[in-house]
């Protein structure tokens, strides 16, 4: 269902008064502002940017006991939020950002032919879809995979009142299978690297852990108009 709602006052209020950032790499995640849960594209935790409404394209809530929770669209005309009808303790989005075409001047958002129409000099070409899981509160399906394309998933509690040097396990999924050497960042710092069985285990940083992601750039073979295909998921926790 989608509608308009007032109180998304508050979300084009985050967007027209965050600070920009020009980097290129953009994080996704699940903001909860007042009774929304907003969309927010940008540089976690404060830094947000625009984007069109139509590239948010499926999500998914979650109440603590795994249920799933009757979710309300609204959009601006520069985002997306979602109402639920209860207090949502998991959030998975995903964001189907398109084209992408890295060229000998740099990254542009078109196909491979509209680049090289340009007059561009294409390198490699590629889509990009990102996912993001959020945990508002300890879930039944926190520790569970959710069947996104690339998951960031929990082994250890986070709500186990973990302290300082004690240990974050999570597992990195491609298509529902393990994926080994994924790198992964942690608050945006490196984390290291997953094993064969895609388990990485992050030491608990005094702060805590409030933002994991990694990348994977899965071939395609049976496309003139395409290299790769540009996967990022992020998870983020919420502050100790």
């Amino acid at each position: 269902m989608m509608a308009r709602s007032p109180s998304l006052r508050a979300v084009a209020l985050f967007l027209l008064l965050a600070p920009a950032h020009t980097a290129m790499a953009h994080h996704l995640w699940v903001e909860a502002v007042q009774e929304n849960y907003m969309i927010a594209r940008g540089h976690f935790p404060d830094q947000y940017e625009a984007y069109q409404p139509d590239r948010v394209s499926t999500a998914a809530a979650y109440a603590r006991n795994g249920r799933p929770l009757q979710l309300i669209r609204h959009e601006t005309e520069e985002s997306v939020a979602y109402t639920a009808d209860q207090d949502v303790a998991l959030f998975v989005v995903r964001c189907d950002w398109g084209h992408r075409s890295i060229t000998t001047q740099g990254r542009r958002f078109l196909t491979r032919e509209a680049a090289e129409a340009e007059g561009y000099r294409v390198l490699q070409a590629f889509m990009s879809t990102h996912y993001s899981k959020a945990v508002f509160a300890d879930c039944a399906l926190m520790q569970r995979p959710l069947g996104m394309t690339l998951e960031i998933l929990l082994q250890t509690n986070p709500f186990d009142d973990l302290q300082p040097d004690d240990e974050l396990v999570v597992q990195v999924l491609f298509d529902g299978e393990p994926l080994a050497d994924a790198a992964i960042l942690a608050n945006g710092e490196d984390a290291g690297r997953t094993d064969a069985d895609g388990i990485i285990v992050i030491e608990m940083p005094e702060d805590g852990v409030r933002l994991l992601h990694t990348r994977h750039d899965a071939p395609v073979t049976d496309s003139d108009e395409l290299d790769f295909h540009r996967f990022m998921s992020f998870l983020t926790l919420p502050p100790r």
